[in-house]
């Protein structure tokens, strides 16, 4: 179990939404939520990733300089591939990261009322 959810959090330093899935995942069955009806998990799986999305980007974009983000809207602007999102928030942030598996880390202990 501690590995799949090491190896979900290490996909996600790539901003995958796959790895998304499969963290949230981890989280259910770690919570035990597994024991309810399909439609349940999957309504509590589809908010668990929306959550984790809108963290990923909060750290991203809280990381970057005032400059940097002028630069990341531009990007957004141009309509900019996810791959060259990511790469320029991995250049102008060398510890996003750790960054992100903190976030996530801290996530999985509330969610799961460890912390």
């Amino acid at each position: 179990m501690a590995d799949q959810v090491d190896q979900a959090t290490a996909e996600i330093q790539t901003f995958d939404s796959q790895a998304l899935d499969i963290f949230a995942e981890n989280l259910l069955i770690e919570k035990g939520a597994y024991r309810l009806d399909p439609e349940t998990i999957g309504g509590m799986k589809k908010e668990i990733t929306e959550r984790l999305e809108l963290l990923v980007n909060k750290v991203s974009l809280e990381a970057l300089s005032e400059e940097d983000l002028v630069g990341f809207n531009k990007l957004l602007d141009e309509g900019a591939d996810p791959d060259k999102m990511q790469a320029f928030i991995a250049e102008k942030v060398p510890d996003i990261k750790q960054r992100l598996m903190d976030a996530l880390y801290r996530f999985r202990l509330v969610y799961l009322g460890i912390k």
